[in-house]
């Protein structure tokens, strides 16, 4: 009995998931699509089309529309899989991967990147997955912070001598005001209303940890500094 009361509960929980989702992207396309409408509507009464802003339009909505997308897919991931049942990667050479991605767009940003990551980090789970895990943090870091940027990862001990690994991003800007605490992670939320982007990116890095049994906060204090905490694998790295 008690199995099946755990299995509605969790079908309840994806169904209540699911319709908030819905409703949530039919709100924040509502605003791209308007902005879309107008540029093309006044573009009919000129004459003339700006191609300039039309592409800019359509280049926003399909980056939202992928990030919907891709959030979908992880929460229907973490519904439906079995983290223990995934293979043993070494989330250091993802780290490393994401870091190389996002070199030429700091150097173009003026920014610079440190990284500090052992050789070997072994946990369980989606290659694809924590690789974007870390490039949102990244990416989050480069558009939304300031300063040099630090990717740090390590190993650390948890509750019941447990064995954790650890990602941390940080830069030097002022980071998330305390008052939103963990709702910085909500979907569509941004730390400040003029912030560029669609606040998906946090969204879509509190999925994969959570997919991967671990947890992911902001820091108190200066720098800002985000961090990713996911349980370690006993076996060897297999990918």
């Amino acid at each position: 009995m008690g199995a099946i009361n755990g299995a509605l509960d969790r079908l309840t929980e994806a169904y209540q998931a699911e319709q908030r989702f819905v409703a949530d992207a039919a709100h924040e396309l509502r605003t791209p699509l308007a902005v879309l409408s107008l540029h093309l509507q006044r573009a009919k009464l000129g004459g003339t089309l700006d191609w300039g802003t039309i592409d800019h339009d359509v280049e926003q909505l399909n980056k939202l529309v992928g990030q919907l997308l891709d959030l979908a897919r992880k929460e229907h991931a973490r519904q439906t899989k079995v983290a223990s049942a995934r293979p043993v990667i070494n989330l250091s050479r993802l780290a490393r991967e994401a870091a190389a991605a996002v070199f030429p767009l700091a150097d173009q940003a003026g920014r610079s990147l440190d990284v500090d990551l052992p050789d070997n980090l072994a946990v369980r789970g989606s290659s694809e997955d924590l690789y974007d895990m870390i490039r949102n943090l990244l990416d989050n870091a480069l558009i939304h912070g300031r300063g040099e940027i630090r990717l740090v990862a390590g190993v650390e001990i948890g509750v019941g001598n447990e064995r954790l690994a650890y990602i941390s991003v940080s830069d030097e800007g002022a980071g998330v005001p305390e008052a939103l605490g963990d709702t910085v992670f909500d979907r569509f939320r941004k730390g400040s209303p003029d912030s560029i982007g669609h606040g998906l990116g946090l969204a879509i890095v509190r999925e994969i940890a959570r997919g991967h049994d671990g947890n992911v906060a902001f820091e108190s204090g200066k720098p800002c500094q985000i961090r990713v905490v996911l349980p370690m694998a006993n076996e060897a790295i297999q990918a």
